[in-house]
């Protein structure tokens, strides 16, 4: 059975099972075709020989990207798979792991054939989480930015998520707000996400947004919306 869902037209999900201290959180990666026709892999999981051939099935995979300082598990076995892949990395990664001498380093801002875009979340030196947003679809792509856990049928998991502000509701949880190391620069950061015309979400841990994922990505971040005056 594939793990290949699709989410748009351009995009496909990857889910992977993850557990941390029991918790079953999962984790996601992201499959975006460019316009040329070439892949781009947002947090690679652990794939299968069957899960390569697939995804090279839709295409060459021409770059593969750690969105963070935390979500670069399975990067090394992806760089193995795809080794003609071009490797990008939050600052600080190759330090942390390293064996990165390839890679290259994620500017603040960028995109790649006048299509995927990014954005660096500043004010949380620990994470340095990367924002994507795929236009032809409308789609913002965060990894540990916000969680999405309406519900889930394993109690401690369930239980973890509602200490952790992530039950039923979508938006940045505790432990991240407790990461944020300068709230002006992390709050300084977020309006210009909206300046991207997004409806729908895709994040790594819970259940990505369809629709209306622009209206709940200003309500989780209300507070700081109106702080950085948007």
């Amino acid at each position: 059975m594939s793990r290949l869902r699709p989410f748009t037209d351009t995009i496909w999900l990857i889910d992977h099972p993850l557990k941390l201290a029991g918790v079953q959180m999962g984790t996601r990666s992201t499959l975006i075709r460019l316009p040329s026709g070439e892949l781009t892999m947002i947090s690679p999981v652990s794939f299968s020989d069957e899960d390569q051939a697939e995804i090279d099935h839709l295409g060459a995979v021409t770059t593969i990207i750690a969105p963070n300082l935390f979500h670069h598990l399975y990067l090394k076995r992806a760089m193995a798979r795809w080794p003609q892949a071009r490797v990008l990395v939050p600052p600080g990664l190759p330090e942390k792991i390293g064996e990165l001498d390839q890679a290259l380093t994620l500017s603040p801002t960028g995109e790649l054939e006048d299509s995927l875009r990014w954005h660096r979340i500043e004010g949380m030196p620990k994470l340095r989480e990367h924002v994507f947003y795929e236009p032809q679809s409308g789609t913002l792509i965060l990894t540990d930015l916000c969680f999405h856990f309406p519900d889930h049928p394993h109690w401690w998991t369930r239980m973890f998520m509602r200490l952790n502000g992530a039950l039923g509701s979508f938006g940045p949880t505790r432990i991240l707000r407790s990461g944020i190391a300068d709230k002006e620069a992390f709050a300084s950061s977020l309006p210009a996400l909206l300046d991207w015309e997004f409806d729908r979400v895709v994040i790594a841990h819970g259940e990505p947004l369809a629709d209306e994922g622009r209206r709940r990505f200003q309500e989780a971040f209300g507070a700081e919306l109106a702080r950085a005056g948007t």
